[in-house]
């Protein structure tokens, strides 16, 4: 499992892909290097499968002009914006193309259309990615969510020291890999708790 890393201070994501016609990983790689200053390495799973990192704030713009760039070069792929390079998010990458090819996904909204529609396996990988957490720091992590990420809101609920509850969260994010300060994150710690009420 890859760890979180931070550069200058942001948060890198994962793109994950699968290419649907005859293109290939060099292809989607030549492509993607129009797109970004500094070149993209593309770790490859397959001749079909694989992900990429992107760091900060290249995220909102290389998802903006994905779609354009699968468009203009002719190029048939499906993406999938994740925390992290594991088990959970390589199957939701798999069933993610029943929900729209040639577009880029966020990992939590595919894990919600999945258990939506019933999906055992999506529930079990996800419940092993909090397997072990000490339940202390799911439940401070809960609060972090229903406080709408303020650490203020979360730290007076809990009745807890503001510096405390940054002490819980970053065991919380070292334990999981999963910053749920992060916006986009955050959805996946609230889906697996709402799939195991």
């Amino acid at each position: 499992m890859d760890q979180v890393v931070r550069k200058s201070g942001s948060l890198v994501k994962y793109f994950h892909f699968i290419i649907h016609d005859e293109s290939s990983v060099y292809d989607l790689e030549q492509a993607l290097s129009t797109l970004t200053d500094s070149p993209l390495q593309l770790q490859a799973v397959d001749h079909k499968m694989g992900h990429f990192m992107v760091v900060g704030e290249e995220v909102e713009s290389l998802i903006t002009t994905l779609p354009i760039l699968l468009y203009d070069g002719n190029l048939s792929a499906t993406f999938l914006v994740s925390h992290e390079n594991d088990k959970l998010t390589y199957y939701s990458l798999l069933q993610c193309v029943q929900f729209g090819m040639n577009k880029v996904h966020y990992l939590s909204d595919i894990l919600m259309m999945l258990l939506f529609n019933g999906d055992q396996k999506t529930k079990l990988l996800l419940h092993d990615l909090f397997h072990g957490v000490d339940r202390e720091l799911i439940n401070t992590a809960n609060e972090f969510l229903k406080a709408g990420l303020n650490a203020n809101k979360a730290s007076s609920k809990l009745y807890l020291h503001r510096n405390t509850l940054s002490y819980r969260l970053q065991k919380f994010i070292q334990t999981t890999n999963l910053d749920i300060r992060d916006y986009y994150n955050a959805p996946v710690l609230y889906i697996y708790l709402i799939s195991n009420r």
